[in-house]
């Protein structure tokens, strides 16, 4: 006689965890997590960043689920790609812009940071386009790229409205990296 095999649903898992029981929550991440890993190396192609987003995405689930917030119970795996895709792009994309306008505004010491060196012959011109900026353009790139101070926050400050700060920068942004690549 065969055992009897009972099938969950996700969102059935979901309510299972809810409920008190933590087998419903590895479940989950036994059935969608290489899934969802292999999703994220096959358009990124860096294991360990993609290893990162998998292991943030489940925190924040696990955080989702027991604070009860999480409501999308019949679209699990369509929501677990789409978080854990824009987690991917958020740490990454914060990354290079923190390291990148971090070289352009202060010289690095030798061994500081080995991404930069290798991008000193882009830094250089780029730091001489960024000291003939205003000081007030200058004060508001470093709040938000260097010291992550959200747009809003310097809208305040300026007494202006954050898509406007973001505008005048991300053209400012755009200039710069016009003009450095024309210097070719």
């Amino acid at each position: 006689m065969k055992k009897k095999v009972i099938f969950f649903t996700d969102a059935q898992l979901i309510v299972q965890f809810q409920n008190g029981d933590i087998k419903g929550f590895n479940e989950l991440e036994h059935r969608h997590g290489k899934k969802l890993l292999t999703f994220l190396i096959n358009r990124f192609h860096s294991k360990d960043n993609c290893k990162d987003a998998c292991q943030k995405f489940w925190m924040s689930a696990l955080i989702k689920f027991t604070n009860r917030t999480y409501k999308e119970r019949n679209r699990f795996p369509q929501w677990m790609r789409t978080s854990t895709f824009r987690i991917y792009l958020n740490d990454n994309r914060n990354e290079s812009k923190k390291v990148g306008i971090k070289a352009v505004i202060n010289k690095p010491a030798m061994n500081e940071d080995e991404r930069i060196s290798k991008y000193d012959d882009k830094i250089i011109p780029l730091r001489k386009l960024f000291s003939k900026l205003s000081p007030r353009m200058k004060d508001m790139l470093i709040m938000h790229y260097i010291k992550g101070i959200k747009w809003k926050v310097i809208g305040i400050k300026y007494k202006n409205t954050a898509a406007s700060i973001r505008s005048e920068c991300s053209k400012v942004m755009k200039t710069l990296l016009k003009k450095l690549s024309s210097k070719k």
